[in-house]
C-alpha cells in the first residue's frame, strides 16, 4: 500500500512538473503572440507612413506635370500670339507698300480727271 501511495505521490510530482512545463509553454507563447503582434503594429505603422509618403510624392509629381503643361501650353499660346502679330504687321506693311505704290498714279489720275472735268465746263 505504501509503494502503491508513493507511486501516486511520483505521478502527482511528475504530472505538477508536466502542468509546470505547459504553463511556462504557454507564457512563452503568449509573449511570442505579444511580441509577434507589437511587430505587425510597427509593419503596419510602417506601411501606413509608406503610403502616405507615396501618395503625396504622387500627389507632388501630377501638380509639378500640370505645372509644366500649363507653363508648356501657355509659352505656345505667347509663341502663336507673336506670329499672329508679326503676319499682321507683315500684311498691314505690304498693304501701306502698295497703296503708296499706287499713290502717284492715283493722284496723276485724279488730277487728270479734274482737268478734263474742267475742260469740258
Amino acid at each position: 500500500m505504501e509503494s502503491l501511495m508513493q507511486n501516486d505521490r511520483r505521478a502527482e510530482r511528475v504530472n505538477e512538473g508536466a502542468l509546470q512545463e505547459v504553463l511556462a509553454i504557454e507564457r512563452q507563447a503568449e509573449g511570442i503572440v505579444r511580441d509577434a503582434e507589437a511587430e505587425a503594429e510597427r509593419i503596419l505603422e510602417t506601411a501606413r507612413q509608406h503610403v502616405q509618403e507615396m501618395t503625396q510624392k504622387a500627389r507632388d509629381d501630377a501638380e509639378a506635370q500640370a505645372q509644366r503643361l500649363l507653363d508648356e501650353g501657355l509659352a505656345e499660346i505667347e509663341r502663336r500670339s507673336q506670329e499672329i502679330d508679326e503676319q499682321a504687321q507683315r500684311r498691314a506693311e505690304q498693304w501701306a507698300a502698295r497703296a503708296q505704290a499706287h499713290l502717284d498714279d492715283t493722284v496723276a489720275y485724279l488730277l487728270d480727271v479734274i482737268t478734263r472735268c474742267e475742260m469740258d465746263q
